[in-house]
């Protein structure tokens, strides 16, 4: 019971996927940028990789024209590039982590979201040994 467990709930069993890069990118794209960046800079110390589109889509159960398009998405966007190596050639992909920071970075609010603004709304968090300080608008 407890390897059933750790297989369900360990370190490599989830993504977590930014809600703020959800809304500017999508769902689908965000889910596999994250899972880029997992294996860039879990697996491969930060170099570029290769991962077969069979093995992708079996992770996500995408179809291969819906993965291909959310790749094409991503490299549109300059969130990954990818060079073809090899005989046959085969996709290697590297995640633009300066592009992530600048998409999250940008500024999508408008005049209506400043009147959602509460007066205990959270405007800063800092974790400090696991604990959640925050310091409320006052």
């Amino acid at each position: 019971m407890k390897n059933v467990i750790i297989k369900q709930l360990g370190l490599g069993s989830f993504w977590s996927v930014s809600k703020e890069l959800t809304k500017k990118i999508g769902l689908q794209q965000a889910a596999v940028l994250k899972h880029f960046i997992d294996l860039q800079f879990n697996i491969f110390n930060g170099d570029e990789f290769f991962q077969q589109q069979e093995r992708i889509m079996e992770e996500f159960k995408f179809g291969k024209t819906e993965l291909s398009n959310i790749i094409n998405n991503l490299n549109k966007l300059d969130l990954i590039k990818i060079t073809k190596k090899g005989l046959p050639a085969k996709n290697y992909y590297f995640v633009n982590t300066d592009k992530i920071i600048e998409i999250l970075n940008e500024d999508t609010s408008t005049p209506d979201d400043s009147q959602n603004i509460q007066s205990n709304e959270v405007k800063s968090v800092e974790v400090i040994d696991n604990t959640i300080d925050s310091t409320k608008v006052p």
